[in-house]
């Protein structure tokens, strides 16, 4: 009896699960008491999911109202059918209706050029919505010390700013909080500008901060010097100077171990999540030069292996990780000849932050004399090249870019991000070295 009660059970679950056709939606469970209401919790969203088929489509709750417009081609989670609609959540988390006409499990991939070794398949660690995510309105504070860090805090903390991104480890390869790691595997590298780190760090998140670990992947001048035979150089053996420092190799898995230490501990402190900048090989280097290639990897392959590990490895399965790319990367078919294809990284991380520095924009680039003169064309025609490629990979990272405030005004800063909401992007986090961010009729 009791082999009986197993097999109709099985039985009955392949029935439940099985798809007849690609317009065929799996409906999925539902509790007597969320019947009316169509709550959804997180934990119990069924891992089947569809893709949004059409531009502009809707998601709407349960009163008709607008949650968001979805993108095309977008992953959507599927919960359950009602009289040709569908209840859904998006990576996000936002739960609404659409209806299932836009849906299917159809999806069509156009990557021009497909790089050996990458993977650009469904990546499954990425297999629900996010649990609580913010959407993000950012802004860069420059590691110029506590006194400095408070006095943009103050002045910013009343405003649409949520989020603050501060340097863990820096650009001169700097670990500005007290880490173990940092004295054991790079001795001299800690640089507390902050003092009592983990009380700083308290007081941020007291005043309502949302914090992002800025880690600075592969150039790193102090770990370089002190493992020459690891980092990247020459034919004759001298160290490679890119961008004024030396440089790691992106190839060798002790600089992945180091570099996933540093996130968790920054984690472990307080911050809310990790991104990664110099998340690629410097613009000078050469096939031929040493870098420790010992599985002779492609540079795409190297740089989204890397990510694939630290998603893999990193101990709070739920923190976002993050992957800033130059603007370039969004329009450049291949990997900008540094290891950055945007259908490689955005497979990968959850989420991914383009530089679209209208400043970084040369002349003749978008048919402009002089493209920052342009940042709300700049930002238009950048952010609609991001989705036409984020649209190619089935596990596409959520879009959040930087944008210009240095030597921009309000205007020009609220219509970069007025660019942004056109295309429904509702993120941004802006950079200014000096700190001088409006608050007073920030877009928001």
């Amino acid at each position: 009896m009791r082999r009986l009660s197993i097999l109709l059970l099985l039985l009955f679950l392949v029935s439940c699960s099985r798809i007849s056709g690609v317009e065929v939606i799996k409906e999925g469970h539902i509790k007597e008491d969320q019947v009316q209401v169509y709550t959804i919790e997180k934990e119990q969203i069924p891992r089947d999911y569809a893709y949004v088929q059409d531009d502009n489509v809707i998601l709407k709750d349960d009163d008709g109202s607008i949650v968001r417009r979805l993108f095309f081609q977008e992953r959507v989670f599927v919960y359950r059918k009602r009289s040709g609609q569908v209840l859904i959540m998006d990576q996000y988390g936002n739960s609404g209706w659409v209806g299932q006409e836009h849906l299917s499990k159809q999806f069509v991939s156009d990557i021009a050029i497909p790089l050996e070794g990458v993977e650009y398949g469904i990546y499954s660690v990425k297999d629900k919505p996010f649990k609580d995510y913010l959407k993000v309105k950012g802004a860069y504070i420059s590691p110029y010390g506590e006194d400095f860090a408070l006095r943009v805090v103050e002045r910013i903390k009343d405003g649409p700013i949520n989020t603050l991104v501060l340097d863990y480890h820096d650009d001169e390869g700097y670990v500005l909080f007290e880490s173990k790691i940092a004295e054991k595997l790079a001795p001299g590298s800690s640089n507390l500008i902050y003092g009592d780190g983990e009380a700083f760090i308290r007081h941020l998140k007291d005043e309502g901060f949302h914090l992002i670990a800025r880690i600075v992947a592969f150039k790193d001048p102090i770990y370089a010097a002190q493992n020459t035979d690891r980092a990247i150089r020459h034919s004759d053996g001298s160290l490679l100077i890119a961008d004024g420092q030396y440089w790691n190799s992106p190839y060798d898995r002790e600089v992945w171990d180091y570099l996933l230490a540093l996130s968790n501990e920054a984690l472990e402190l307080g911050f809310d999540e990790i991104q990664f900048d110099y998340v690629r090989f410097p613009d000078s280097f050469e096939d031929d030069m040493l870098a420790h290639n010992e599985y002779n990897e492609g540079r795409a392959e190297a740089i989204q292996k890397f990510l694939m590990f630290i998603k893999g490895n990193i101990n709070n399965k739920d923190a976002i990780i993050s992957a800033d790319v130059f603007g370039w990367a969004a329009i450049e078919l291949a990997d900008v000849t540094i290891g950055q294809q945007w259908e490689a990284l955005s497979n990968i991380v959850d989420v991914i932050s383009p530089m679209f520095y209208p400043a970084l924009y040369g002349r003749g680039v978008f048919d402009f004399d002089s493209p920052v003169s342009h940042p709300y064309e700049v930002l238009k025609i950048s952010i609609k090249n991001a989705l036409e490629r984020n649209s190619n990979i089935k596990t596409a990272a959520l879009i959040r870019p930087w944008i210009q405030g240095w030597d921009y005004s309000l205007d020009d800063i609220n219509l970069q991000i007025k660019a942004l909401e056109e295309a429904g992007i509702e993120e941004f986090i802006i950079w200014d070295p000096d700190g001088n961010y409006p608050i007073e009729g920030l877009r928001q």
